[in-house]
């Protein structure tokens, strides 16, 4: 509706928006790529990220809902060896019932581990002292979250004014994934005492 006003010259508009009935989950599948050979992995790890799903059969469905739901889905899987997951979705509507059938189309890539660590920007610190606090090695399956991790120590020593732990992802999808460490060291204090 356009109401006018007769006082100020300009229009007010009024949108009614009538909502209807909220759909529900009817059911949440999965459908993952079957050409690995590690597809018994991929399943164990799709029902440990759909233990924390929040969009389940009964509740309401919610898009906001379904997409902390995927964000979980790449959480598990790159904490878990597969940086390269890849989860999409296909909504099956029920007018009918109100209800929304969510299938899942999992690919999980291929099984990634760590590569050469490579160290840049140390100065007073030594390489040895640096790869210790990682707690990440060459071989170690690949883990977004040991990542992370391996950065909270660096910094955590206080000998860095910056400290970044990075592992480039190729387009290639390589299942060797090197790790950078780039550092930048805290100032030094000194203090001199004289008579």
């Amino acid at each position: 509706k356009l109401l006018p006003d007769r006082f100020i010259p300009y229009m007010k508009i009024v949108v009614n928006i009538l909502e209807g009935r909220p759909g529900r989950a009817s059911g949440v599948k999965r459908v993952f790529d079957s050409s690995h050979s590690h597809s018994g992995r991929i399943t164990r790890l799709y029902q440990r990220a759909e233990d924390d799903f929040i969009l389940e059969k009964g509740k309401r469905f919610r898009d906001e809902d379904l997409h902390e739901d995927e964000v979980t889905i790449f959480e598990t899987f790159s904490n878990h060896g597969y940086p390269y997951a890849d989860a999409a979705f296909d909504l099956q509507l029920n007018r009918a019932r109100d209800s929304v059938n969510v299938l899942w189309h999992i690919d999980g890539g291929p099984l990634c581990e760590f590569g050469e660590i490579s160290i840049s920007g140390n100065q007073d610190v030594s390489t040895e002292f640096i790869n210790k606090q990682l707690s990440v090695e060459p071989g170690d399956t690949f883990s977004r979250k040991a990542l992370d991790d391996a950065q909270r120590r660096l910094f955590s020593t206080g000998l860095f004014q910056i400290a970044v732990v990075k592992a480039p992802l190729d387009e290639q999808e390589t299942s060797i994934i090197n790790i950078v460490v780039e550092v930048q060291e805290a100032p030094r204090w000194s203090t001199r005492f004289g008579v």
